[in-house]
């Protein structure tokens, strides 16, 4: 049985509605972890990431959905974010069509634009977070 999913406090909420780009850890096929800087929206008590659905962090996620999410900023030298453990669940086709509205109009994303590897998106890892520890004072 998977942890439940917690509540964001209203802090946490905005410093992640400030940013749009974070690190997404998944796990790859020999346990290691896969790290790459990736974009996101934070949607309705989750964490979007639109992909292409060759990607190595849509198979591993397929693999392994348990993953985690870094969103930090530096600022004179001290950094600030937070850790976000989470299950991730892979959105493709109808669901991705049903939902990429709905996310690009939250996110201000324009994904027919975006190319991944020459891809266009057609997936989206929605990350539910489990556990979150806050870096430094968010001040937020």
């Amino acid at each position: 049985m998977g942890k439940a999913q917690i509540g964001l406090v209203e802090r946490h909420k905005r410093f992640l509605r400030s940013l749009e780009d974070c690190s997404l850890a998944t796990i790859d096929e020999s346990g290691f972890p896969h790290c790459v800087p990736v974009g996101y929206t934070y949607y309705r008590g989750a964490i979007y990431i639109a992909t292409y659905s060759k990607t190595k962090k849509v198979r591993n996620v397929a693999r392994n959905p348990k993953c985690c999410v870094l969103v930090h900023i530096m600022e004179r030298g001290r950094g600030k974010g937070l850790m976000i453990q989470g299950t991730a669940t892979l959105l493709g086709g109808m669901l991705y069509e049903q939902l990429k509205d709905k996310i690009e109009k939250s996110a201000g994303w324009h994904l027919e634009r975006w190319d991944i590897g020459g891809h266009k998106p057609d997936t989206f890892l929605k990350i539910i977070p489990t556990k979150i520890a806050e870096i430094g004072r968010l001040w937020l």
